[in-house]
């Protein structure tokens, strides 16, 4: 199925807005680390069109990684289910 570039942008805020819900968690676990954080900021640059979608690989790749970073028991069982 494709979808059209509205849904899709409308799909990139509840992305982010569920993103942020967890961000704090995140933060306690890697202060500091503005990965995710710059990924939530680059997918609502995109909702608003002001950026391409393209450039949004390198922070979304980014934020995968300062996940995978987290070596917290809690964080790696996260990552296997998906969350």
């Amino acid at each position: 199925m494709i979808i059209s570039e509205e849904d899709r942008r409308i799909l990139g805020i509840w992305a982010a807005d569920c993103a942020e819900r967890v961000l704090p968690l995140f933060d306690q676990k890697a202060p500091g680390d503005t990965r995710p954080r710059e990924a939530i900021e680059g997918i609502r640059s995109y909702a608003c069109g002001q950026m391409r979608k393209g450039p949004l690989r390198s922070p979304a790749f980014a934020a995968l990684a300062a996940a995978r970073d987290i070596t917290d028991p809690t964080a790696a069982d996260q990552r296997r289910c998906g969350a």
